[in-house]
């Protein structure tokens, strides 16, 4: 019976601090706070602070694609950040091409009002991390860029 009543008690010790993560959980999703340190935490995609780190990347696309034409952002999805020294970001691109420009306009700023996605042009995915430093020179690090098709 001694070992039912020490089973119990290291139950009920783990259920109790599971409720207690739980509760420290819901605590911060309803005041609002910033994540605790230490991982990625979502960011919306249209974030201001994240904007540079876009551009840089699909600027990037471009500069690696052996293409004629403009690789136009058209969507960013999954965007994260992680507080390191400076800011990494995390996000999915959606691309398209764009006969409206050619590739030499996109290799700084990617503007889809500029060059917006041309009719009939299949998406694609890239994803994209980034690191944001503004005080360094330069201020943006691409650390991995990936994209599903067309193949660089």
């Amino acid at each position: 019976e001694a070992c039912h009543k020490k089973t119990f008690n290291m139950l009920s010790v783990s259920v109790t601090f599971g409720a207690c993560i739980a509760v420290a959980a819901i605590f911060f999703i309803v005041q609002g706070t910033d994540p605790p340190p230490g991982g990625f935490h979502p960011i919306l995609p249209n974030d201001t602070h994240l904007q540079p780190a876009v551009n840089f990347a699909a600027a990037n696309v471009n500069k690696m694609c052996n293409c004629a034409f403009c690789q136009t952002l058209v969507e960013v999805s999954n965007s994260s950040e992680k507080v390191v020294s400076g800011a990494l970001y995390q996000f999915t691109m959606t691309m398209q091409e764009s006969d409206k420009c050619k590739v030499t306009q996109c290799t700084e700023k990617v503007s889809p009002t500029e060059c917006p996605p041309t009719d009939g042009r299949k998406p694609y995915t890239c994803d994209a991390l980034v690191l944001s430093t503004p005080w360094v020179d330069p201020p943006l690090r691409l650390f991995n860029l990936t994209c599903n098709e067309p193949s660089f």
